[in-house]
């Protein structure tokens, strides 16, 4: 039985161009050529387009489906089919990456509830172990353009170690500084990395404990909100310990008319 170039498209749910195309290619060509150009097909090849259009289907390379097709017996075929398997999971690892990224970066916005930003707010939160990548602000007189350069450089750090920056970034304000009334001095910037990473240059560790927070808005620079927490847990005799880590939740991209600076959340661990 013959099918004309329309009938085998219909046949397998695919178009006239998709056949002249896989002729072209040496993939698909039909039994015989009319003067006129037009291409027919015989019966004996619908198992060969069908088993064409399945691997398609599958996102099998077409080189691949061409290559299996001319030289096919039952060892190359399943080598064919294990090949394509190792890609999808190479491909579905890839995509639960993204998808944790995705998730990583949404529970930051979640985060970010601008309510608490009223009044003196504290919140006592349990956090895992963090680690990050650590970049030393150049100078104690910071300003916006220089804090957005130790960004570059910390995200380089990331994309050298092949990292996402899913993790977030913030700030360290060490305690020392802090309780000279120097809190600038040896502050830096953070970029959080993934636990199960592999080391990075610069690299620090944000031991696992309760965390006394509190949320406000300002550059990770500017020390009024720092001042106002430290005053704070002073009134409040709250014994804290370790570094004061900030942070950002909603960075510059969100700047508006009613939140004209980073919404930030302040963190030191209870002692």
């Amino acid at each position: 039985m013959e099918f004309t170039i329309g009938k085998m498209a219909e046949l397998h749910g695919i178009s006239r161009q998709t056949l002249i195309y896989y002729d072209k290619i040496g993939l698909f060509r039909p039994t015989r050529v009319d003067d006129s150009g037009a291409r027919y097909y015989d019966s004996s090849q619908l198992p060969f387009l069908r088993e064409i259009c399945f691997l398609k289907e599958q996102n099998v390379p077409l080189k691949e489906i061409r290559k299996n097709m001319e030289s096919r017996n039952r060892d190359s075929a399943m080598l064919l089919l294990k090949s394509q398997i190792e890609e999808i999971q190479i491909q579905q690892d890839a995509l639960e990456r993204t998808r944790q990224a995705l998730l990583s970066r949404l529970s930051f916005y979640q985060k970010a509830d601008c309510d608490l930003l009223q009044g003196d707010s504290l919140l006592v939160e349990h956090l895992e172990k963090r680690r990050a990548v650590f970049v030393k602000w150049p100078q104690e007189d910071m300003t916006v353009d220089l804090l957005h350069m130790c960004y570059v450089r910390g995200w380089e750090k990331l994309r050298q170690a092949g990292l996402n920056m899913d993790k977030g970034f913030g700030a360290v304000m060490r305690r020392s500084s802090l309780e000279a009334d120097q809190p600038l001095n040896r502050a830096g910037s953070l970029f959080f990395i993934p636990e199960g990473a592999p080391p990075v240059d610069g690299e620090i560790v944000i031991p696992e404990g309760d965390y006394l927070c509190m949320f406000r808005c300002g550059m990770p620079y500017k020390l009024n909100p720092v001042y106002e927490f430290w005053s704070l847990i002073a009134r409040r005799q709250i014994k804290t310990s370790g570094d004061l880590i900030s942070v950002c939740l909603l960075d510059t991209t969100f700047h508006s008319e009613h939140l004209k600076e980073d919404l930030c959340q302040l963190q030191i661990m209870l002692a």
